[in-house]
């Protein structure tokens, strides 16, 4: 990744890639959170 003058960025591109990893994650939590709310007797409670 290049900052706006041309010069090699890594840090930003690492935050990137960072926060990209991250909503992967996220949404795989948020499938799971899903599924087992689908069970019977289940009590599923989200705190953000």
């Amino acid at each position: 990744m290049k900052n706006h003058e041309g010069y090699h960025d890594p840090t930003a591109g690492k935050a990137i890639r960072r926060a990209h990893r991250r909503r992967k994650t996220s949404a795989k939590v948020r499938r799971l959170t899903y599924r087992i709310g689908e069970l019977p007797g289940s009590l599923v409670s989200l705190v953000k």
